[in-house]
Parts: C-alpha cells; sequence; structure tokens
C-alpha cells in the first residue's frame, strides 16, 4: 500500500505532467493561432489583388470596347469613301466612253472632208 507521502510524491507528478502537457498544449495552440493569423492575412491580401485585378480587367474591357466602337467607326468611313470613289471612277470611265465617241466622230468628219 501506498502511504501518505508516496501518494502525496505521486501527485506532485501527476501535477507536474499535467502542467507540462498543458505548457505543450498552449505552445501548439499558440502556433496554431500564429498560423491561422498568417492565413488570415494572406486571404486579405488574395482579396485585394483579386479586387485590384478585377478593377484592372473592367479597365481593360472599357477601353477594349471603346478601341472596337473606334475602329468600327473608321472602317465604316473607309468604306463609305471607297463608295464614293468607285461612283467617282464609274462617272469618269462614262465621261471618259463619252469623249472618246466624240472624238472619234471628229476624227472621221476631218478624215472625210
Amino acid at each position: 500500500m501506498m502511504n501518505s507521502e508516496h501518494r502525496l510524491d505521486r501527485m506532485e507528478q501527476l501535477l507536474r505532467l499535467l502542467i507540462g502537457a498543458g505548457k505543450r498544449g498552449r505552445t501548439r495552440l499558440n502556433d496554431l493561432d500564429e498560423r491561422i493569423k498568417m492565413l488570415i492575412n494572406a486571404q486579405m491580401v488574395t482579396e485585394d489583388q483579386l479586387r485590384e485585378m478585377n478593377e484592372q480587367s473592367k479597365a481593360i474591357r472599357e477601353e477594349s470596347r471603346t478601341m472596337r466602337d473606334d475602329l468600327d467607326r473608321r472602317s465604316r468611313e473607309v468604306f463609305e469613301l471607297f463608295r464614293l470613289t468607285d461612283e467617282k471612277i464609274a462617272r469618269l470611265t462614262e465621261a471618259q466612253r463619252f469623249s472618246d465617241k466624240r472624238l472619234s466622230t471628229l476624227i472621221e468628219r476631218i478624215g472625210s472632208q
């Protein structure tokens, strides 16, 4: 059987073990707390970066839309200029035919005199 002093020694030993386990547990909890804080900070940084990238993406899409609209407008202007040029060339061709016909008639008259 255990005497009182032996029981007291055993209780002290158990108490030391419990205190050591408690210290180790608190150390692990502190480490976990630090890791959680690091993860939270990393998540906040990531969210800030995503927000910034989203804003940049919106700006790029808007700039792209503006450029596309400008290109469409300029393309319509160029096609209109091509249409006008084709009309002018057609009129010039018709005028050239008329001039050639009149010139041929004049040459025939001069040649028949």
